[in-house]
């Protein structure tokens, strides 16, 4: 990343005029590769040898950029492909015990729905209203152990609840830690065409720069799903940095594949 802002530095100093001279990536390529295979020597005693250091630094800071980009590309691939599989991973250990929770709520409910016809039938039977009690308190008993079925439903839809609840979004978070270390600063030294890419994620990238990564709650969010919106914040409503990181990191990946973020 030290070369990369050196060449940058010298990029600053002379895009502007070579922009004027119009040259064409074959012709920068063909200066750059030039200068690439010249001895110094050799190169110093040409009178145009500004023009193609000029064009040596246009080259070299492309190639730094491609090669930036596609770090950039793989080492997100490796860290959403990760979250994904701990999700799937999980998801398949919990088969079994999703299997068990739901023939248990099954049992649950064919038991009551057992009890409501007994009900039903004593309700609707032409007998003495004494019986009718009688019958009544026999399936309706008042003690709190021969009502723990009910509780028993409740804990069984609780776990239930649990093993449904998608974790996709932390493991995403989790990834984010590591993956910022490598993502950061290459994106941070990235130079999209504002011209030609999508609008809402260049404001968040931009964002992203001018304050050196250090992300609040204030952030741009438009260019995120409102899936991902509500991720964000978790259930005391405290704002996910590193969560919002990783979704920038994926929608700019996303982009520059789809070609709708370009250089």
């Amino acid at each position: 990343m030290d070369k990369f802002q050196q060449i940058q530095n010298l990029f600053e100093t002379i895009h502007l005029l070579m922009k004027q001279m119009n040259f064409n990536d074959q012709a920068i390529q063909y200066f750059g590769e030039f200068v690439t295979a010249s001895r110094a020597a050799n190169l110093n005693r040409r009178t145009d040898k500004y023009l193609y250091l000029a064009c040596f630094c246009l080259y070299q800071r492309a190639i730094f950029e491609d090669w930036m980009t596609l770090t950039f590309l793989n080492v997100c691939k490796l860290a959403i492909n990760k979250a994904g599989r701990k999700e799937k991973e999980r998801l398949f250990q919990n088969r079994k015990q999703h299997e068990l929770k739901n023939n248990q709520i099954k049992e649950v409910a064919q038991d009551y729905q057992g009890l409501i016809k007994h009900l039903q039938e004593i309700a609707w039977a032409n007998i003495p209203l004494v019986e009718k009690e009688k019958q009544f308190q026999k399936f309706l008993p008042l003690t709190q152990s021969e009502e723990s079925s009910f509780d028993d439903l409740q804990q069984i839809m609780t776990e239930f609840q649990f093993l449904e609840e998608d974790n996709y979004y932390n493991y995403l978070a989790e990834e984010s830690q590591s993956l910022q270390q490598r993502a950061n600063p290459i994106l941070k030294k990235l130079t999209f065409n504002p011209l030609n890419s999508n609008k809402k994620l260049m404001i968040a990238i931009q964002h992203f720069k001018d304050k050196n990564g250090a992300i609040t709650k204030h952030a741009p969010t438009s260019f995120l799903s409102e899936e991902d919106k509500e991720a964000l914040f978790d259930e005391k409503n405290k704002f996910q940095i590193s969560l919002y990181k990783i979704l920038l990191f994926q929608s700019t990946t996303d982009a520059i594949k789809r070609g709708s973020l370009n250089f």
